[in-house]
């Protein structure tokens, strides 16, 4: 059994009887893989004692910080249901208190629905009902924003604004938000998803010890994900050849750089000679370097080539959509059959990845199909294929493609373009803000036979630490 301390600080009867009873529950149920230890904050500033939390939080060894308001009556089954998601940011549902018209703390966006699971992605989320962040979402957003960073007038300790209060220009209209939706706003901007589990519903609790909603009265959500038919496989298609050069493109802005150097020395070193079959082009966002010395270790086995992206806005989603266009509008310059567009949280976990990939595209150019990759169904009524994909350099005008920039996702905005020349495959699997991943899962096709030999969006070392046992090879 794991060890387990409870320290409640500065609680006593500042505490109310149903948050001590939530703690008491932890603290006592057997087999539970978690240490808990409260922190409270009261006063009237709830940005400011958020944030007060968070340096305290950051200080420590703790993974999960899990949110819980006084008047919101989370039990110990919502705190584990909610942990054992496993995910970056992900948070119950609860009402306003309103006894006539009560409404979720959140906003959805217009396209999403419910998966299969309970889960819905949301741009913005309130916190009280066991809102759960991973370690990693506070010390992403400090690197990305040092413009956060305040120093406590009491303590002269290091603080940050990760919760914050004001008016906001979301998706070009001012808006004023409160604490937990400017922070959600904040995590978007960096590329960290946001999600409510709908399943875990917590009542709230109003000054006259009312609950709600009152008679269980729960507002409507986005329906269920109906059924949608999958793309066909490429793992039916019979054998062909590419004829032509693979170009690997992998993209970057300053805050994964390092993250994309050491992919690029990863693939390099799995190679055991010079490479004339595939080429390795380096897209760089507009205000970010390339370092010379990553270049020169990749040229020993690639054909290597750095390209800047056009200057354009930064931030999520407008900055990645620039340099994915821009690579599909620069591919046929570079010569070759296929592109291979590589985000930087990508791994290789099988020596021969470049030869399967070669030979997915040979299969799917051969049937007439222009586009290779994960699929699943969501975010679309035809599903979702991540952008970590295979394409043909002439994809632009076969599929008729605009350039415009556009405000969503590019791998979501152009969904209908996609779904009539695309191919699902098993090889490349996208485990975008998964944690703590299993051996057996990362070996785990999404469809067919054949295990992946490229794993996407893994958030910490899981699938690092399984492509070097793997392939017995250090990095």
């Amino acid at each position: 059994m794991p060890l387990r301390r409870f320290d409640p600080k500065n609680a006593g009867q500042d505490v109310p009887e149903h948050a001590q009873k939530l703690l008491a529950d932890l603290a006592n149920s057997p087999d539970l893989p978690w240490v808990f230890e409260m922190m409270t904050f009261g006063g009237g500033n709830v940005a400011r004692g958020r944030n007060k939390i968070i340096a305290s939080f950051l200080r420590g060894p703790w993974k999960w910080l899990v949110w819980n308001d006084d008047d919101v009556l989370l039990t110990a089954q919502d705190v584990v249901d909610l942990l054992s998601r496993r995910l970056m940011v992900v948070g119950g549902l609860y009402t306003t208190k309103d006894e006539e018209n009560p409404h979720w703390v959140l906003n959805a966006y217009r396209e999403a629905e419910i998966d299969a699971t309970g889960l819905l992605r949301v741009p913005e989320l309130g916190t009280g009902a066991g809102k759960v962040y991973h370690r990693s979402v506070f010390e992403k957003l400090i690197r990305a924003e040092p413009g956060l960073a305040y120093v406590c007038d009491d303590s002269a300790a290091p603080e940050w604004g990760i919760f914050q209060m004001g008016v906001v220009n979301v998706d070009g209209k001012m808006r004023w938000l409160p604490e937990d939706f400017w922070c959600d706003q904040l995590c978007r901007r960096h590329g960290i998803p946001v999600f409510v589990d709908t399943k875990v519903r917590v009542r709230h609790l109003g000054q006259d010890g009312q609950t709600y909603p009152i008679n269980d009265a729960w507002p409507r959500l986005p329906g269920p994900m109906s059924p949608i038919t999958p793309p066909a496989s490429t793992e039916a298609v019979p054998a062909a050849p590419l004829v032509g050069r693979l170009t690997i493109c992998i993209q970057f802005w300053q805050g994964d750089r390092d993250a994309a150097f050491r992919l690029a020395k990863f693939i390099t070193d799995l190679e055991t000679a010079p490479r004339m079959d595939t080429q390795i082009v380096f897209l760089h966002r507009h205000d970010t370097t390339m370092d010379d010395t990553v270049t020169d270790y990749v040229r020993r086995r690639f054909e290597t080539r750095v390209v800047r992206a056009p200057e354009h806005e930064v931030g999520y989603p407008r900055s990645p959509n620039v340099m994915a266009l821009h690579a599909m509008e620069e591919a046929p310059n570079w010569g070759g059959a296929a592109v291979f567009l590589m985000e930087a949280d990508c791994i290789p976990v099988a020596s021969d990845w470049i030869d399967k990939l070669r030979a997915e595209a040979g299969r799917a150019w051969a049937t007439g199909s222009a586009v290779v990759g994960s699929w699943r169904p969501e975010c679309s009524a035809v599903g979702h294929i991540n952008g970590n994909m295979l394409f043909r350099p002439d994809i632009l005008s076969l599929l008729k493609m605009s350039t415009t920039v556009p405000k969503k996702a590019w791998d979501v905005y152009f969904v209908p373009q996609f779904a009539t020349a695309w191919m699902r495959t098993g090889l490349i699997a996208n485990r975008y803000c998964e944690m703590f991943v299993t051996d057996e899962k990362l070996a785990t096709p999404e469809c067919g036979t054949r295990p992946p030999v490229v794993i996407h969006g893994i958030k910490d070392d899981s699938s690092w630490t399984y492509a070097r046992r793997l392939l017995d090879v250090k990095a």
